[in-house]
């Protein structure tokens, strides 16, 4: 058994599968942990940003995302700064969702570092690969 998975495995694999633990894997994996925490931040202060600039307009922040909800009719008359706080409404959205999204990824790349680990570890205790 151990002959077979030593011809069967080949240095390219092993280096494969030990691609977390090299610099670049290192770096994508903190990648992963760190755009996520920057996208919610940069969300959450668009929508204090949003109900700051609201607020000149005499606009709760519950009103400005309600009317975000309802969205902007083409034909109405709305003031610049009501407009500038629902653009910031929308870039807060955009970063949460991509925050959501990068996070989605983080979970899969994790779940593939685990298994990688899994199977090197399975490897060196049949003693197919050395440390």
């Amino acid at each position: 058994m151990h002959v077979m998975l030593k011809m069967m495995i080949t240095e390219k694999d092993i280096k494969s599968l030990r691609f977390h633990e090299t610099r670049w894997g290192k770096i994508t994996n903190w990648t992963f942990i760190i755009a996520p925490v920057f996208l919610v931040v940069m969300g959450v202060l668009d929508l204090y940003i949003a109900s700051k600039i609201g607020s000149i307009d005499g606009l709760e922040f519950i009103q400005l995302f309600q009317s975000w909800i309802k969205g902007v009719d083409i034909d109405g008359q709305y003031s610049g700064i009501y407009l500038k706080a629902m653009e910031a409404i929308t870039d807060a959205m955009h970063f949460l969702g991509f925050a959501i999204f990068i996070l989605g990824i983080r979970y899969v790349y994790h779940s593939r570092i685990k298994m990688e680990s899994r199977i090197l570890e399975t490897l060196k205790n049949l003693g197919a690969i050395k440390d």
